[in-house]
């Protein structure tokens, strides 16, 4: 079973990364061919954060919730019960998401890690929540030709054309998110699957939200995202007070906001600026 979950979401100092580091102008030889296409798309862990599974969702003309049911596996961490979720299809046997000609059906919006490769993305979370990025090359799989070509890419044309630059600071939000909620809130003491399951209307199902709040299209999309992790971190933080955690700790017994939890949150997801906490 190969596990690309590391291509997004490891600390780029672990001893584990043993590869070598390439710079934005390093260059690299690989064309996928068709004599092993579709193989890498079998037996494999593939992870989604919320946004891949938001444009996958619709991409399918399906809700988050219902794209997640049919193709994914959700499942929980068991040092911080943090939900993960990855393509069930591809985790048991080939892709569903596979074509006749073993090419991919979803292409234009498959997830970050599958633009990534052959590359690999290796991510830390900094003391200031900013994103530490290490890029290297994936040693292949012996199934795979796509070595065996003269033609030349570079790590920066390569995340460019595939679309990995524009997805990455949405993907890096997230694990900003996770580090600030594993850090400074201490949720592995306190996180529980029923807590993790509120969580998931706001990570996983935007179309809910949208038909709660009455928040048409005109919303951009990656905008509401952005929003809907600031509420997360917004409701997270307020949870984590009540266990005697995080900067709200010490209030934890004062009513300390005119408005309610929800109220804030449906400020954050409406209008978009985030209440002081």
């Amino acid at each position: 079973m190969i596990d690309r979950h590391l291509q997004i979401s490891a600390d780029p100092d672990s001893p584990k990364l043993l590869m070598k580091e390439l710079g934005l102008k390093d260059s690299f030889q690989f064309e996928c061919r068709l004599e092993c296409m579709g193989m890498c798309c079998n037996s494999i862990r593939i992870v989604l954060d919320p946004w891949d599974v938001e444009v996958l969702a619709r991409h399918l003309g399906l809700g988050g919730k219902a794209c997640i049911d049919q193709h994914c596996t959700l499942e929980f961490t068991p040092e911080s019960h943090w939900p993960i979720v990855w393509l069930a299809g591809a985790y048991s046997g080939p892709c569903t998401f596979l074509n006749s000609d073993n090419k991919c059906s979803v292409y234009t919006a498959r997830p970050t890690i599958c633009r990534t490769y052959p590359l690999g993305r290796a991510v830390r979370i900094d003391e200031d929540g900013q994103a530490v990025e290490k890029v290297f090359l994936v040693e292949k799989a012996a199934f795979c030709l796509g070595g065996l070509t003269e033609r030349l890419r570079t790590v920066e044309s390569w995340l460019n054309n595939e679309g990995v630059r524009e997805r990455a600071p949405l993907s890096n939000l997230y694990l900003a998110l996770i580090y600030y909620a594993e850090t400074e809130l201490h949720s592995p003491k306190w996180m529980n699957k029923p807590i993790a399951n509120m969580l998931h209307p706001l990570l996983f199902a935007p179309e809910m939200l949208r038909a709660k709040l009455d928040i048409g299209e005109d919303l951009d999309h990656a905008e509401f995202y952005r929003r809907r992790l600031d509420a997360v971190k917004l409701l997270l933080t307020d949870l984590a007070a009540g266990f005697g955690c995080g900067p709200l700790a010490a209030k934890a017994e004062e009513s300390v906001f005119k408005e309610s939890m929800m109220e804030r949150i449906r400020h954050v997801l409406a209008i978009g600026e985030r209440p002081e906490m």
